[in-house]
């Protein structure tokens, strides 16, 4: 990386981080995340230990996930405005993209403190809220490039919030009732590995059954399954980093080349 990249995206990143706090979802963001995690101290008479992972889980599937989309939308839209001046600096694309999309999501990360802490402070299950919370950090991340993507794509803002909040449903339902669909088809029934493979993809599948497995509740025929099946149960961890990567690399590689297209 020469001096010149690095200095463009020092300068993009303290630029959002300072941009980021003026975004109304951040704000709805902190809120909802700050109540999930007080949320166990109110349920089942306060016994934190055996409520506070479950209601974790289903706060970053539908809540971080949703949120953490509308905040990359947010942006890139708001970027739209300061286009023509931005652009016209020799400044690198990729370097803009980069800059954004990590202080976004070091925001972000900061914030799922909020959903973690409450819960560990009243000795709930340590090895259990910590890895939901790396595995928030990871969707969070997916999410926010997806809307950062979609963003910088469709430049009317009520396109973009439909299209994301399309892409939002899709992995959040879609891959599973394709799922649904196909598992009494006696064409996957045959073919287990091609069933098992778009779920794959979807990292809110390899995050939602990781915490089945933390809490115990996968049965014993699925979990001593072969093949791919058994592989990918047994490296559900690393396939979740694996994924989310690969679809924040995607993301932000067509972002990058979305900006580079752009006329100033």
């Amino acid at each position: 990386m020469t001096p010149f990249a690095i200095k463009t995206f020092c300068a993009v990143f303290w630029r959002e981080a300072y941009a980021v706090v003026q975004n109304r979802f951040l704000y709805g963001f902190s809120a909802v995340v700050l109540a999930s995690g007080l949320a166990p101290y109110f349920l089942t008479g306060g016994d934190v230990r055996a409520t506070a992972p479950l209601v974790l889980l289903q706060a970053v599937l539908y809540l971080v996930s949703l949120f953490a989309m509308l905040i990359g939308l947010s942006s890139a839209h708001g970027e739209h405005e300061e286009s023509a001046v931005l652009l016209s600096h020799p400044v690198s694309r990729p370097g803009i993209v980069a800059g954004k999309f990590l202080a976004l999501w070091a925001t972000l990360a900061l914030g799922l403190v909020g959903l973690i802490v409450p819960s560990l402070l009243a000795n709930g299950g340590v090895q259990q809220l910590l890895l939901l919370g790396c595995g928030g950090v990871l969707i969070a991340g997916t999410f926010l490039s997806f809307g950062l993507a979609i963003g910088m794509t469709c430049r009317n803002q009520t396109r973009g919030l439909i299209l994301g909040i399309l892409v939002w449903l899709l992995f959040l339902v879609g891959f599973d009732a394709l799922a649904l669909v196909g598992a009494g088809s006696a064409f996957f029934q045959d073919r287990t590995a091609i069933w098992v493979g778009q779920l794959m993809l979807n990292p809110l599948d390899a995050f939602r059954i990781a915490g089945l497995f933390l809490f115990q509740e996968v049965p014993e025929a699925v979990a001593g399954d072969k093949g791919l099946v058994k592989w990918w149960l047994n490296h559900l961890g690393g396939w979740l980093g694996v994924i989310s990567i690969a679809w924040m690399g995607l993301a932000l590689i067509w972002s990058a080349r979305v900006l580079e297209r752009r006329e100033v």
